[in-house]
């Protein structure tokens, strides 16, 4: 993976239909990264400095992209799966028909960025934040959102209700037209400064 990826950024080429098992790749540095149908099974991707990645028609499991800047970046019909992403940084970037998977992203933020059709499942967001994200179509379901913060980011026509919510920070208008449970719903209300009366 490692030699594949460095031609690739160096040769400024696409890596197509390709399939990476248990490898690591390690420090690539370079202005693009383009890869079309592969997949990554129980990869590592650890310390790249590249300006722009640019993800179709991927699948990534068990891999761990831990730490990963991808500014200005393009994810499209890409799947992940029981992946590792603590502290990944997604900013200016454009998500298009991607669906995340038990994975586990605390402390990662995804800001300034557009959603079309994105998927969180099972999904831990533990200390993450969802910040300015323009979003069409997209869903949460069953994730740990524990003190996480999300700002100036609209939650309309989501189901948070089967999502742990403990600590959320979020703004009250943003939670407009989402529906939550009845415990949650009275949380919020606290959170509001609502005096609830038995």
């Amino acid at each position: 993976m490692q030699r594949s990826l460095s031609r690739a950024l160096y040769e400024e080429m696409t890596v197509e239909d390709q399939t990476f098992t248990d490898e690591y790749a390690e420090g690539l540095e370079g202005r693009a990264l383009e890869c079309a149908g592969c997949t990554f099974e129980r990869c590592t991707f650890a310390d790249f400095r590249i300006d722009r990645y640019d993800f179709a028609g991927c699948t990534f499991r068990g891999c761990d992209l831990s730490g990963l800047t991808m500014n200005n970046s393009r994810l499209s019909r890409v799947t992940l799966i029981d992946c590792r992403m603590s502290g990944l940084t997604i900013t200016d970037g454009l998500l298009r028909d991607v669906s995340f998977t038990n994975c586990l992203m605390d402390y990662a933020a995804l800001s300034a960025s557009k959603f079309t059709r994105v998927d969180m499942t099972g999904c831990a967001l533990r200390h993450g934040i969802l910040g300015d994200v323009k979003a069409a179509g997209w869903s949460i379901s069953r994730c740990d959102l524990t003190e996480a913060e999300i700002v100036r980011t609209p939650l309309n026509g989501l189901d948070l209700s089967d999502s742990e919510l403990n600590g959320l920070l979020v703004d009250p208008a943003d939670l407009r037209g989402a529906t939550v449970n009845a415990l949650q719903a009275l949380a919020f209300a606290r959170l509001m400064g609502l005096r609830i009366k038995d």
